[in-house]
Formats: structure tokens, sequence, C-alpha cells
């Protein structure tokens, strides 16, 4: 196939055009040049733009789908659907669950309730607009290309070259830390989607023109499971010290930012951890076992510049001043 990727040199972008390469497909990138720009070298075709201003650059050429991994707005895909319709047989929109509205297990389907997409023009993300705007950016999609349209809704995305290093912020830590906190209860959930499992299904459903909505993320994994996965990679890993949500709020520890992933289970809607992955599972998505990917992640990591600075959680500072308090309170 020959495959357009708007973006491709980043993270989840960087997999799937990997993935594109390793089955051997045609693939053209759209992007600014700004982020890794000599990465995929002559192994694709490059053409510079911004496709917040104009898509001219790639006029005249033709595909069998574009794949767009960094859509947030909706006027940015109505340029886009625009632009290239007439030119890509098929649009293929990578989404997320956070798209849902619903709180329970039931409702996190394909045909389950979302958000309503934001009553004014939007420009910049937030935790708050985040799922409503990928509402908005999958209807203009759907309504551009109808049945040619793939939406792909992945749930968190791990794995190596993670920018956000929201998920890396745990085996990085017990790698490095002689003590690390975790919260409690052991028994919460989360599912996780590895970065090169998203791209293989992507393909995957680019070469048979699948069309729809599809959930792509992992089973549920426990807490207490996750921090082992983690330990087990590691010659000599931290020691654990599980502390109560009270405790750690106490000592101004705040879910998501200075713990990442962390969503106390008073607050959760079950979306880290619930959501029905059926229809991909039938269409052969396969996820492999969390110990693979962490042990990728934390090779990645070993090879970026050292002293490695996280891009999420806690500073080192804070992180040894709470693992006193929490151990002293034991």
């Amino acid at each position: 196939m020959k495959l357009l990727f708007l973006g491709g040199t980043q993270f989840v972008g960087r997999h799937m055009v990997q993935q594109a390469l390793t089955d051997g497909h045609e693939v053209t990138l759209f992007q600014r040049g700004k982020t890794n720009p000599k990465l995929w070298d002559d192994r694709v075709t490059q053409v510079l733009g911004d496709r917040k201003a104009s898509l001219a650059g790639l006029q005249g050429q033709t595909f069998d789908a574009v794949i767009d991994v960094c859509g947030y707005f909706p006027q940015d895909l109505e340029l886009a659907c625009n632009a290239l319709k007439g030119q890509v047989g098929r649009y293929i929109f990578v989404s997320t669950i956070s798209v849902y509205s619903g709180t329970k297990a039931n409702q996190l389907h394909e045909g389950g309730p979302v958000h309503n997409p934001p009553a004014t023009l939007e420009s910049e993300i937030t935790g708050e607009n985040y799922g409503p705007l990928k509402v908005a950016c999958e209807r203009v999609v759907e309504k551009a290309f109808g049945n040619k349209s793939l939406i792909i809704r992945p749930g968190l995305v791990v794995g190596p070259y993670d920018h956000t290093d929201r998920f890396s912020f745990w085996p990085w830590r017990i790698k490095t830390e002689p003590y690390m906190i975790a919260p409690m209860p052991k028994s919460a959930q989360i599912q996780v989607i590895d970065a090169r499992d998203l791209a293989h299904f992507t393909i995957l459903m680019a070469q048979r023109q699948g069309v729809g909505a599809y959930n792509v993320t992992g089973p549920a994994i426990k807490w207490q499971d996750l921090i082992a996965a983690c330990c087990r990679q590691i010659p000599v890993p931290a020691q654990i010290l599980w502390a109560s949500p009270s405790i750690l709020r106490k000592l101004g520890v705040e879910p998501g930012t200075d713990l990442p992933l962390w969503v106390p289970l008073s607050e959760d809607t079950e979306i880290m951890s619930r959501v029905n992955t059926d229809r991909a599972r039938s269409m052969n998505l396969k996820t492999r076992q969390i110990d693979d990917t962490i042990s990728a992640l934390l090779k990645e990591m070993d090879e970026r510049p050292q002293p490695l600075q996280l891009k999420a959680g806690i500073s080192t500072d804070r992180l040894h001043g709470v693992i006193k308090a929490v151990s002293d309170d034991m």
C-alpha cells in the first residue's frame, strides 16, 4: 500500500511508520520537520508542511490511506479532510478512549455514550476538553469519509520512545531509587497498550480496509502486578512502600501529576481499567505481556542521555521527602 502519515516521527507515529515499513508498504510523511527530522532518512518520502496552515505540498499525490496520528482539533481535521478527499482512499484517525462519557464498564464499548463536542472553537488542550475535542475530530472524519473512515481509540499508550514518561516514570524510579512509593489499594487496575501492538493493529486494519471505531488497549492489570513486573526486569529493584491515598494526599502528593497513572478509586470512572476490546480482538488485536513492554522501555531509556530527566512525576527531592515520611509513618 501507499500510506500517508500526518506526523510519524514521535512515539505512536514512529512505531506505526516502522510497522508499515516492516510490512513492506510505501510511506510518505507530512510533517513540520521539527521532531527527529532525520529519523527515517531515505526510507520514507518526507513532505514538509504545517497541517494547521496548508497541505498543498501533497497536491497531485494519491495514497491508499492516510493515518492521522496528530489530530487534536476539529478545525485541523476539516482542513486535512478537505485537502485529501479524492487523494486518499481511506482516512484512519487515531483517537482515544477518552471520548467516552460513560462511567461504568457496560458503557465503555464502541457504541457507548461519548462526550459532547466543545461548544466553542478551542485552540488549547486541557484535561477537560481533550476527550470532547477528539469526539469532534472523529465526527469531522466520519462526515467527510463515511464508510471509508477508520477510528482507532487507544487506551494509555506505553513503551519505547514515550516522550510523556507517564508510564516510564514507574520502572525508571524502581530502577534508580532504593525505595519507591506506590498507591494502595494494590488490587486497583489499569489498562495499557504497547505502542508496537497499537501500530501492528492499525496497519493490519489499513490492509484490511477496516471501517468504524475500535477500542485498542490491553487487558486490565492490577497495580501490584504492574509493580511486580517492573521489579522483575531490574537486578536490584527499589523496595516498594505501599501507601494509602489519605497519607499520600496528606503529604501533598497529587494523583496523575506527582504519581502518573494513579487515579484514586473514589474518583475513578472505570475508564482506566474496564474498556471493552472485544471488537478489536475479533479482528486479531494481539497484546504482548507487560514484562516485554517494560524490558524494551528500560533498554530505550538507558540509551537516552544521562542523567535522565523524566518529563512526568514528582521531583527526586520531593520523592525522597515523601518516602521518608511514609516510612516513618509505618
